[in-house]
């Protein structure tokens, strides 16, 4: 039964009630802020006990239900105020801060920061399957927090992937104190709401003969969250592993897909199998122990040498005389072999070459002795040897020396380079990045990782402002950005108007405003495929008031251009720039996925048929499924602007050109001003009656245009389609400054009539997926 709550304006100490955010069966949690004295003030959440089974409100204050029950429920109330103490007392990364320790209303309160940012259900559903080395990346900023709070004597309980968040520096944490137990001492089994019996529960939270609660039930519900985010699967639930047990039969819980998963990272799978034992006494006991369990040492990394496995271990990195001692060693060596050891071979071997086997080796040896010290490279260079006597010749003992060595990085998927990187240094991510023959895994991995390093520095930037704190951040991120980069625009848009512009072409202010008066003079680096940098000003010089006033590109008489087999069909304008005939195809986006072995984006917003809610989520919805049906010739949607930038990235990597995204100025040069008759009803694929015929929300045009949602391109190249209308275009032009988002243009088949009026543009953020957007590329070919 629902519990009376505060009213909003109510006092908690200096804290405001604003509104009630949840209730469960003890307490009620507020979403509230500092009060009148700091207006304008951040967030807070307020945790107020309130036992359902044992208390009742009079006025703002608690009382105990019953006068028997008051002993019980003074005793809750110590209990409660005690566990709200020791969190209050915790100052630690991975857990959400506490901000006070409130006594009134006959109850306790514990007020804690807004946590904002997005919990790790809502990464999974946007981004999919997290790799291992972006778990491990999380997990070691979450676990020193949690061993702090078992080291307190407290179990958070609650633990699951929707109450992790990975906050707006990017740092996880653990939110929603708001069951604390203590362990060891607090094993009655919980009263729950039926919400809170999630797979993620510790079984001993249900039956006590599997055990007491304590340190060990937060092991249970991490390993389950981290279950779930690296196989995509929810963990069988403690109730169904119990019963299994119970009856002798099978457990449930599938450990075998997580170990297959995490084929590259055994020692991951085998930690979280430790954590996920259905019995107390079987389990990893505390966060120290998983941490010890999944510790990858030095020989995991598959390394000749110790001292070079470092990356995700734990251990300090070497020095510099363990890393380079040895080869130190070997090159000095070697040297005094060639110096003294063959003259005297030379001495006792006949120097005519009339002996077969070694008819390379007198002239080599004679060289050798004449060499310079600094030139020993050039033996090699001029005779034949064998493989080891090169490296004898070239003083480099240590790298050919192991053949091991030698052949790995031709077949290895990556995993143990990727270990070896120092994944604190930006520089070494993007070298270790143009690594050959690395899985898309371990790709995912790295690229992950420097953006969150560009990120966590972007945002530290940003509050500074300065220009010496900007120019370090576009010298170490957006000098030369990957095409993944997501703050460097932004970054070179604030250093320009603070002071002095970068030296590079590709964040140089008068370059950027060179490239919107003349884009044939400034073409983007060929590095550079997405054009997201050099050919994308940062400030938005085109507003919907002024698209009218851009002429369309003026058409050259050029047949239809294909650069590989496949590329999408293109045709020029003007300006060096050739178009994609259409947006970019189900086929087409098909081709790309199945070469580069990208996973599929799952989860997209979809149109929703006879509900209040005109677009919902739609978990297993894709590109060859957007909530329609689709064919190969129809636009590829449900993609992000990642999504289209990578794939503009292979068109490049596959035809040596240049492909990326057009520009807002770009896009609207080329689709001109639109006329009121290609905006009439029926002239473009805009929502109208046919979609409103299948009960959806959206108020479209009266006619009927030919589909309710996005048609097929036309099987004619002779002309541009799909400009107006359709689906609307992702476009490299960030939202003014801030490249987190970027601008839409053209509407779609969802756009409605005052859509149409505002001229087609809109802003979304750069993971936004629908089943009405997708993209079109250009073909650079100033650049080439």
């Amino acid at each position: 039964m629902a519990r009376k709550a505060l009213k909003p304006g109510k006092a908690v100490g200096q804290y405001i009630i604003r509104s009630e955010k949840a209730q469960d069966v003890l307490g009620v949690t507020y979403l509230g802020d500092e009060g009148p004295t700091a207006p304008g003030s951040a967030a807070v959440l307020i945790r107020e006990v309130f036992p359902a089974n044992l208390a009742r409100r009079r006025g703002d204050k608690i009382h105990a239900s019953r006068s028997t029950q008051r002993d019980e429920f003074d005793a809750l109330i110590a209990l409660e105020s005690e566990k709200q103490k020791r969190y209050l007392a915790l100052d630690t990364d991975g857990l959400i801060p506490a901000l006070d320790h409130v006594e009134k209303n006959g109850t306790v309160y514990l007020v804690t920061e807004w946590p904002s940012g997005e919990s790790l259900a809502q990464t999974l559903a946007r981004d999919g399957l997290f790799s291992p080395g972006f778990a491990r990346s999380l997990l070691s900023v979450l676990l020193p927090g949690l061993k702090a709070l078992g080291e307190a004597g407290l179990v958070h309980s609650l633990i699951s992937p929707t109450t992790i968040m990975r906050l707006d520096d990017g740092k996880p944490c653990v939110i929603a104190p708001d069951r604390l137990k203590f362990s060891g001492r607090d094993t009655r089994v919980m009263t729950l709401d039926a919400s809170e019996k999630t797979p993620y529960l510790a079984p001993e939270f249900l039956n006590a003969s599997v055990g007491e609660p304590g340190t060990a039930s937060d092991v249970y519900s991490l390993c389950a969250t981290f279950y779930n985010l690296l196989t995509g699967k929810t963990p069988a639930s403690p109730t169904d592993r119990l019963k299994a047990a119970e009856a002798g039969e099978e457990d449930p819980l599938d450990l075998e897909v997580l170990r297959s998963g995490l084929s590259d990272d055994p020692q991951l799978s085998a930690a979280l199998d430790k954590g996920l034992r259905l019995r107390v006494a079987e389990r990893l006991a505390t966060m120290s122990e998983l941490e010890s369990a999944m510790y990858l040492g030095p020989v995991d990394a598959d390394f000749e040498d110790d001292d070079q496995a470092v990356g995700l271990s734990t251990t300090a990195a070497p020095s510099w005389w363990s890393r380079n001692g040895r080869g130190l060693m070997a090159g000095v060596g070697a040297l005094l072999f060639v110096l003294l050891i063959f003259p005297l071979i030379s001495y006792f071997v006949p120097g005519d070459g009339s002996v077969d086997d070694g008819a390379g080796e007198a002239p080599m040896v004679e060289v050798e002795r004449t060499q310079e010290a600094d030139e020993p490279t050039a033996v090699a260079a001029e005779v034949p040897v064998e493989e080891d006597e090169v490296s004898v010749q070239s003083g480099d003992a240590p790298e050919p020396a192991d053949p091991a060595i030698v052949a790995e990085p031709e077949t290895d998927a990556g995993i143990g380079q990727w270990l070896a990187v120092d994944q604190s240094d930006p520089a070494a991510i993007l070298a270790f990045l143009n690594t050959d023959n690395l899985s898309a895994s371990v790709r995912a991995q790295a690229r992950a990782r420097w953006r969150t390093l560009e990120a966590q520095a972007w945002q530290a930037a940003e509050a500074d402002g300065t220009e010496p704190v900007l120019q370090a951040f576009v010298d170490e991120f957006a000098t030369e950005p990957p095409q993944f980069a997501r703050f460097a625009e932004a970054a070179n848009l604030a250093l320009s108007e603070v002071g002095t512009p970068v030296d590079t072409p590709a964040s140089e202010p008068d370059a950027v405003e060179d490239a919107s008066e003349d884009a044939s003079e400034d073409a983007p680096e060929a590095d550079n495929v997405d054009g997201s940098e050099s050919a994308d000003p940062a400030p938005e010089e085109t507003t919907p008031e002024e698209t009218p006033e851009n002429p369309p590109l003026p058409p050259v008489e050029q047949e239809v251009v294909r650069a590989c087999d496949d590329c999408p069909p293109m045709r020029a304008a003007a300006g060096g720039l050739m178009f994609s005939v259409h947006e970019v195809t189900v086929s087409e986006y098909q081709a790309f996925v199945q070469a580069t072995g990208r996973r599929v984006s799952q989860g997209c917003f979809v149109q929703r048929a006879n509900s209040e809610t005109v677009w919902g989520y739609e978990s297993g919805a894709s590109f060859e499924a957007p909530g329609y049906p689709v064919t190969d010739a129809h636009p590829a949607v449900c993609v992000s602007f990642d999504d289209a930038t990578a794939f503009a990235q292979w068109l490049s990597e596959i035809s040596d050109e240049v492909y990326r995204l057009p520009t807002e100025d770009e896009w609207t040069a080329l689709a001109g001003a639109p006329s009121p008759a290609a905006l009439a009803c029926g002239s473009g694929n805009f929502a109208d009656a046919s979609l409103s015929d299948l009960g959806v929300g959206i108020p479209g045009q009266t006619c009927r245009d030919g589909s309710a949602f996005a048609m097929p391109a036309s099987s004619s190249d002779d002309a541009f389609s799909g400009l107006l209308g359709n689906v609307a275009e992702w476009v490299a032009s960030c939202d003014g400054g801030d490249c987190s988002k970027r601008v839409i243009l053209g509407g779609s088949w969802a756009s409605t009539p005052a859509q149409i009026q505002r001229g087609l543009r809109e802003i979304y953020p750069t993971n936004s997926r629908n089943n009405s957007l997708g993209f079109r590329v250009v073909l650079d070919t100033s650049s080439s």
